[in-house]
C-alpha cells in the first residue's frame, strides 16, 4: 500500500538532494546527543521510500539503541567498532522468502540504505554504512544478537549519530570512469 509524502517529515532536511549526495560521507564519531524519533522516523521513511525489484519490499529494518547491544554489534565485524558510540543503529535485513527466480534482495537492501544514509546527512546528522559478506562473523552476531528468523539475512547496519568530526571533502567525479557509447568511449 502506498502512502502519501509526509510534508511534516521532509521539513526536518535542511538540504536540497543534489547537496546531500554530493556532499555525504562517511562519519564514525558521534557526541553523546540521542537523535529525536522524529529524525529516526524520518530516516526510516527514507528507507520505506527506495525503490525494489517488482516492488516485493524485502528489507526489514531493526532499530538498536540500546547500549549493550550496540556494543556487540561493535565488536562483531572489523570495521564496525564505530556502532559502540553511535546513537542508533539501524540493521538492514532483507526477507529471503520476498524474492522470485531473479534474487535482488541484497540489492534492494543497499538502495533502501543508501536512502538512509543520505536522509541522516540531509537531517544534519552523521552516518557510515557497514557491510559484511555472507557468511561472516557480523551476519552471525546480527543473527544471534537480534534474534533473526532463518528467513531474514543481515545485509548492512547504519551507524548513526550527531557527528562529533568534520565531514571529509573531496571532489569524486572521475571522468576517467566514464565510457560513452562503449567501453573506452570518449566524450563528444
Amino acid at each position: 500500500m502506498r502512502t502519501k509524502q509526509n510534508p511534516e517529515l521532509i521539513e526536518h532536511c535542511g538540504m536540497d538532494l543534489l547537496q546531500a549526495i554530493t556532499t555525504r560521507s562517511s562519519i564514525r564519531r558521534y557526541t553523546s546527543e540521542p537523535v529525536d524519533e522524529a529524525l529516526l522516523q524520518t530516516i526510516l521513511n527514507a528507507g520505506f521510500c527506495a525503490p525494489s525489484a517488482d516492488e516485493l519490499r524485502p528489507w526489514r529494518f531493526i532499530v538498536v539503541r540500546e547500549r549493550a547491544t550496540l556494543g556487540t554489534l561493535a565488536r562483531g565485524g572489523m570495521w564496525t567498532g564505530m556502532l559502540a558510540g553511535a546513537a542508533v543503529g539501524i540493521v538492514i535485513a532483507g526477507d529471503t522468502r520476498a524474492q522470485r527466480k531473479e534474487p535482488l534482495m541484497i540489492e534492494d537492501c543497499s538502495v533502501a540504505a543508501q536512502n538512509m544514509l543520505l536522509a541522516a546527512h540531509g537531517l544534519g546528522l552523521g552516518a557510515v554504512w557497514c557491510g559484511f559478506t555472507h557468511p561472516s562473523p557480523m551476519a552471525d552476531t546480527c543473527r544471534q544478537a537480534l534474534g533473526l528468523p532463518g528467513h531474514v539475512q543481515p545485509v548492512a547496519v547504519l551507524s548513526i549519530g550527531h557527528p562529533a568530526q568534520q565531514a571529509y571533502q573531496r571532489p569524486r567525479y572521475d571522468a576517467a570512469k566514464v565510457h560513452h557509447e562503449r567501453w573506452g568511449g570518449q566524450a563528444p
